[in-house]
């Protein structure tokens, strides 16, 4: 079978060296306007476009980049109700920016960097690729009677919940979203869409609050440095720790520790 990736506003200069990589690696490239996705629904070519293909690639290093995520996530939602059925989202960035986390809470399943780098993208792209042809396999293969509205609700609540547990007793890690995905069984989108529906809000950003909340309760309860209340909840530098202690309680832990009766 053809396997077709869908470009999304790429830039200029990307473009020539991303389709050549991409050819060479087997793939056809279709690209898409944001207006063509937006429509998707009411146009049949739009929507057999993305019918017929394993995932898609978006430039985000623009000023709008990040914004365009956003309205192909929402566009999916209206195309698909279940979320595992949309497309990964790669998204291009500036390998020299550090906000690669903005793009994951975003709905991104993975970035490629830019310029690019022909090794990367072979691993991500084979990635997304193959961990989106999992999911509809599994799909397809599910009985019709286990793909009713309350079954998929049950499995989305045991998957948030299993997952929070997991979490919990690793607070002190330095957890790799690919890593907690894998062992879980799921993908990065259907991840984030259950906890956002059973926790309002993405993982990395509960399991922050979570790592907040023990640090509070360490600080009051044990004569544990600040250190080691750090080390505790997987901030092996102090002064990052305070920096986050003190974005989520406005007290670095020192003064908030001070301030106990």
């Amino acid at each position: 079978m053809e396997k077709k990736i869908l470009l999304v506003e790429i830039s200029a200069v990307d473009k020539k060296p991303l389709v050549a990589a991409l050819n060479a690696l087997g793939y056809t490239t279709i690209e898409i306007t944001l207006s063509e996705i937006n429509t998707a629904r009411t146009l049949p070519m739009c929507h057999e476009k993305f019918n017929n293909s394993c995932l898609m690639i978006v430039d985000a290093q623009k000023g709008r980049g990040q914004e365009v995520i956003k309205e192909i996530n929402n566009a999916q939602k209206n195309l698909f109700t279940d979320t595992a059925v949309h497309l990964p989202i790669l998204a291009i960035i500036d390998s020299s920016k550090s906000n690669k986390h903005l793009l994951f809470d975003l709905g991104a399943f993975d970035y490629i960097s830019s310029p690019l780098i022909p090794a990367e993208l072979n691993l991500r792209i084979t990635y997304a690729a193959d961990s989106f042809a999992a999911v509809r396999a599994s799909l397809d293969a599910m009985p019709k009677s286990l793909a009713s509205p309350s079954f998929i609700q049950q499995r989305t609540s045991q998957l948030a919940e299993s997952t929070a547990q997991y979490l919990k007793s690793r607070l002190h890690e330095d957890i790799k979203f690919t890593v907690l995905i894998i062992t879980m069984g799921t993908n990065r989108n259907k991840l984030n869409e259950a906890f956002k529906t059973f926790y309002g809000m993405t993982v990395f950003a509960w399991f922050h609050e979570q790592r907040m909340a023990m640090a509070e309760t360490l600080l009051k309860t044990t004569t544990l440095s600040i250190l080691q209340v750090g080390e505790q909840v997987g901030y092996p530098n102090s002064s990052n720790f305070s920096t986050a202690f003190k974005r989520e309680f406005k007290f670095s832990p020192k003064h908030y520790r001070k301030l106990l009766p």
